[in-house]
C-alpha cells in the first residue's frame, strides 16, 4: 500500500524482499528515493509507535533486524537528515 501512495505522489521506490534475521519470516519493505538517496522504510514495523525505527534508515541500520538480495537493490548509503 505504500508503494501505491508513494507512487501516486511521484517518490521513487522499490519493494525489498527479504526475511526478519531473528525469525527467517519472509517480510518487505520499501527502498525510497529522496533527493537522489535511497532509504528504506519500514511501515510496518512502525506501525502502531512514533519511534520511526524503520523510517529513512541505512542499510547499515536496517541490516540489524532484516537480510535481503543486497545486490539486487540501490545502497541506501546513510539515514536521512533534514
Amino acid at each position: 500500500m505504500l508503494a501505491l501512495m508513494l507512487n501516486m505522489v511521484n517518490v521513487e521506490n522499490l519493494i525489498v524482499v527479504g526475511d526478519d534475521i531473528n525469525s527467517g519470516v519472509g517480510h518487505a519493505w520499501n527502498l525510497v528515493k529522496i533527493n537522489g538517496n535511497y532509504y528504506h522504510v519500514d511501515s510496518t514495523w512502525d506501525a502502531g509507535n512514533n519511534r520511526k525505527q524503520h523510517f529513512l534508515k541505512s542499510d547499515d541500520v536496517t541490516k540489524g533486524d532484516k537480510v535481503w538480495d543486497y545486490g539486487k537493490y540501490p545502497k541506501a548509503n546513510k539515514n536521512y537528515e533534514k
